[in-house]
């Protein structure tokens, strides 16, 4: 069994043909959670949902795992949602319900936490108009993250003809959680936006 680790971009998961109608408000600026998926799935879990075992994690859930399909984002409303997750990917990961989302918050954390910022640094920066090449994006990530090599997920821009934009980052690990590089190629589009939050 090998994870990854998938990382939305808020920005463009929702102004992207991605069938995800998105209802948060306001959109996150900063790369959040989208899952944590084992492959392939394992045994399901014997341990069940309680939103009672994610206590201490939920404002933290909250913030770097929203629903990006929800308006209402206090934890009583997410905690459904952190249980469709549970039920779709968490309980064939061989972990329990809150080992899973432990786990996932700190392979966030140190994969995607500021991964904007990062970016930034590397001269990657959300705009409104400037593509940048798919291999400058994949080297930037490469080298924030010492050699661990996320695959970028491109969607096509409502609206915007032909034009690509970035939904997702996605991270490999072995079955014990170490990084591995073995996912697809990146999008194949040479270039690529990384739409501005707001752009829409």
């Amino acid at each position: 069994m090998s994870f990854t680790l998938v990382l939305q971009w808020a920005p463009g998961v929702c102004s992207g043909n991605s069938g995800v109608a998105c209802q948060i408000n306001p959109v996150p600026t900063e790369f959040t959670i989208h899952g944590l998926w084992p492959e392939p799935n394992g045994a399901p879990s014997t341990d069940s949902f309680n939103g009672q075992k994610l206590a201490t994690l939920a404002t933290e859930l909250s913030r770097y795992w929203p629903n990006l399909k929800s308006s209402q984002q206090q934890i009583a409303f997410n905690i459904d949602f952190w249980k469709g997750e549970w039920n779709k990917h968490g309980q064939y990961s061989g972990l329990g319900v809150r080992e899973y989302f432990e786990k996932s918050l700190e392979l966030y954390k140190d994969a995607g936490q500021g991964l904007r910022a990062k970016l930034a640094a590397e001269k990657i920066i959300p705009t409104i108009y400037t593509t940048y090449k798919l291999v400058d994006i994949q080297a930037a990530v490469n080298k924030i993250n010492d050699g661990f090599s996320g695959t970028i997920k491109s969607v096509q821009r409502q609206g915007g003809g032909n034009k690509q934009q970035i939904q997702e980052i996605r991270f490999s690990y072995t079955n014990n959680f170490q990084k591995q590089n073995n996912l697809s190629p990146s999008s194949r589009v040479p270039e690529i936006l990384f739409p501005a939050p707001g752009f829409g």
